[in-house]
């Protein structure tokens, strides 16, 4: 489990976390959601260590992560943040391989765990491609399937969790659908935690387990989409009016659609 307690951070006067608490178990698709600004990219910095908050402690089964080693780290959760810059040409499967180097697998076992998240990717067409030659797209299904190698099949091990900042900014509406899908089972069938941010309410709304609405830093709703999509939340979260209907397929999925001015309606 992650759990962060109180934790705040702050810089140049200007409070991007405040007096911040909640837990993050394993098996559970949790998506953080809100404005540009809201402390979304910060709170994932501070659950994979890039950011050290002041005051409060991040904790990752039950373990400050102060008293984890970085290889350590690196086999209980990898890390997919909003911008990875690669320029050298290594091949696609290169790419993916280097997320095995924490482990001490043999190269067959590395070369297997490679061709399995490839596919999971759709990346298989692309393994021997150089990397700078891909489009930002496949870029970044191919960083997704790096970091899924990273923590692929590790002895069954229930204390995994998967990192991912906007995930999905850079793929096709195919792509999108495909990857949330992968990181839903993942959660189900390998009691992985995986914790992304997002900017799409309706893709949160059909494949999140569980949604954390932040502002200004601090949590302003956490539960099941259905509980914390709201009208009333959602506008004065993002200042802007909403409208949330039941999906058509599914009355337990909310709708949400952004109401149109006078102007745009005429």
């Amino acid at each position: 489990m992650f759990r962060v307690k109180n934790i705040s951070v702050t810089f140049s006067h200007h409070t991007l976390l405040d007096d911040f608490s909640c837990d993050f178990p394993t098996g559970q698709l949790c998506m953080i959601l809100g404005p540009n600004g809201a402390g979304k990219t910060t709170l994932l910095k501070c659950l994979d260590g890039e950011i050290t908050p002041s005051p409060g402690v991040v904790e990752l089964n039950g373990q400050p992560l102060s008293r984890w080693s970085n290889l350590e780290l690196a086999t209980q959760r990898a890390v997919l943040p909003q911008y990875s810059n690669l320029d050298f040409p290594f091949t696609v499967r290169d790419v993916v391989l280097m997320g095995r180097i924490p482990h001490d697998t043999t190269e067959d076992e590395n070369q297997k765990i490679a061709d399995d998240v490839l596919a999971h990717c759709d990346c298989v067409h692309l393994a021997a491609r150089a990397f700078p030659t891909l489009s930002g797209g496949e870029q970044q299904r191919v960083h997704t399937a790096r970091i899924l190698a990273q923590i692929w099949n590790q002895s069954n091990d229930k204390n995994r969790f998967l990192l991912l900042d906007e995930p999905v900014s850079a793929l096709d509406l195919s792509h999108q659908y495909s990857l949330l899908t992968l990181l839903k089972q993942l959660a189900k069938d390998q009691q992985i935690g995986i914790i992304c941010s997002l900017h799409n309410l309706n893709l949160a709304a059909q494949f999140a387990d569980r949604c954390l609405l932040i502002d200004n830093g601090q949590l302003i709703a956490d539960g099941a989409p259905k509980d914390v999509f709201s009208e009333d939340i959602l506008s004065k979260v993002f200042s802007i009016e909403m409208w949330v209907n039941p999906h058509p397929q599914n009355p337990d999925i909310p709708l949400i659609m952004p109401k149109l001015d006078e102007n745009t309606v005429s």
